[in-house]
């Protein structure tokens, strides 16, 4: 795919749906690489754990897990 169509291909693929969430985790996933790089000769190992969608004031009444349930 070229350049000129990235933008074209994009717009068609996320038609109707909502950006906020994509937006979120894209700047999550780089802010991550951008911290493993940065850290990457201190000896650590780096985990960025995604704690799913919990029944929150922000995740909503409907999200599947709940405080306390166990994975």
């Amino acid at each position: 795919m070229t350049s000129p169509e990235q933008p074209a291909a994009l717009r068609e693929r996320l038609a109707g749906r909502r950006f906020d969430p994509l937006f979120a985790n894209a700047a999550l996933n780089q802010l991550m690489r951008s911290y493993a790089t940065r850290h990457a000769g201190d000896g650590h190992t780096k985990l960025l754990i995604d704690p799913g969608h919990n029944r929150t004031r922000l995740g909503g009444p409907d999200a599947p897990g709940g405080r306390g349930q166990k994975v």
